[in-house]
């Protein structure tokens, strides 16, 4: 927008529709239309209690090379996700993880699990093999992420000392830039 003119709200608010439409993409007219008095979502006064799924990504600087602190950052989100899942006795039966290098390149791998899981360390065991054929050395990477998704209300009962571990159903789906 700075380079469009435009340095505040009231500017981007006054420009017609045609002009906006022409420039910008759809979250751009939404704000557009909210700057203009035109609701465009619902206010929504409760608190959120359902999900569909969680997401947690977080950018980092500077952006990094090293294997063990791009891991360590795509384990807090791990942490932070579960956390939230915990909160709303959520537990995922899939899982997506993602690597955003420098130049806003991702790279992602989709990870089905035999059984519905929130517990940080079964995941990140699950996830550690895919993260490995994400990375690459070659790259910076400047955020990570990962969505908990196919939640399930978490009914989690202890495993006898024999139980199966939690495990993939089948190999992880990898994406390339």
């Amino acid at each position: 927008m700075g380079k469009l003119g435009i340095r505040t709200a009231l500017q981007f608010a006054q420009k017609t529709e045609p002009w906006v439409k022409g420039r910008f993409s759809k979250p751009f007219m939404e704000i557009w239309h909210e700057l203009n008095g035109r609701s465009v979502l619902a206010v929504e006064t409760s608190p959120k209690t359902t999900y569909a799924s969680i997401q947690k990504v977080k950018t980092f600087t500077p952006p990094s090379r090293d294997r063990s602190f791009v891991l360590a950052q795509l384990s807090r989100n791990f942490e932070n996700a579960c956390t939230k899942a915990r909160r709303y006795t959520l537990a995922a039966r899939s899982l997506i993880i993602f690597l955003k290098t420098q130049d806003f390149r991702g790279r992602e791998a989709e990870l089905k699990l035999s059984r519905p899981s929130n517990i940080p360390s079964d995941l990140l065991t699950i996830i550690r093999p895919a993260f490995d054929g994400l990375f690459d050395p070659q790259h910076e990477y400047r955020a990570t992420g990962v969505v908990l998704a196919d939640l399930k209300e978490d009914t989690t009962v202890q495993l006898d000392l024999f139980g199966e571990a939690l495990k993939l159903e089948k190999p992880a789906s990898y994406s390339r830039p």
